[in-house]
């Protein structure tokens, strides 16, 4: 049957989120599912449309069924798209909000991943001017040289700059802000970045409820 080993995946989603415990209260009342890339992400959410397009009658047709009902009730689930701030993914993402729309899903808020932190300077062309005129010779110094530090600051910026451009045209699309997750300098490769990226979800989810 087409789409019979996505069908087993989204299944197998169906089995966890309908399991209850002896008060008949759900197991786990919230599920994550790190979905694949947008082309087979497609694919999987889309398997039940296609079998209930060519089957009419049986055990695969009930079964499908609930799982299309799991997918499509905006009450229990929601497609949350995570892009980069920059131009192919931000147009990859509006067009997957949309055949995510044809599928009859509902969306959650778009996340942005990698949001440059902003450099909290009040006049940072002046400061950088200031740093730039410093002499880099002289004393040894634990501190990066002054063209470095410049150069690394004004790419901060101007990728903020190019970043909030994307922001917006997210914001416009969807009439509602994206959820921004922070650039980590040192990545996501121990128990700390995963918790500084848990903290800043948590922080931006309340806020969207505000």
């Amino acid at each position: 049957a087409p789409g019979w080993r996505e069908l087993i995946t989204l299944g197998k989603l169906w089995h966890l989120v309908t399991r209850e415990d002896s008060r008949g209260a759900p197991i786990w009342p919230l599920i994550v599912i790190d979905a694949p890339a947008t082309g087979h992400g497609l694919s999987l959410l889309s398997a039940p449309t296609v079998i209930l397009d060519t089957v009419k009658l049986g055990p695969l047709r009930r079964n499908t069924d609930l799982v299309q009902a799991l997918l499509t009730d905006a009450s229990r689930t929601a497609v949350l798209i995570v892009s980069l701030l920059e131009e192919l993914p931000v147009n990859e993402t509006l067009e997957l909000s949309a055949r995510i729309r044809e599928l009859g899903l509902a969306l959650g808020p778009v996340i942005a991943n990698g949001v440059e932190p902003p450099l909290d300077l009040p006049d940072a062309e002046r400061v950088l001017g200031v740093v730039a005129k410093l002499e880099a010779a002289g004393a040894p110094s634990p501190l990066v040289d002054p063209v470095t530090r410049c150069a690394s600051a004004r790419y901060r910026l101007a990728r903020a700059r190019m970043q909030a451009g994307h922001l917006a045209r997210l914001e416009r699309e969807f009439g509602v802000a994206p959820i921004a997750l922070p650039w980590l300098a040192r990545g996501v490769d121990d128990p700390s970045g995963v918790a500084a990226l848990a903290r800043s979800l948590e922080a931006e989810f309340a806020r969207s409820r505000e």
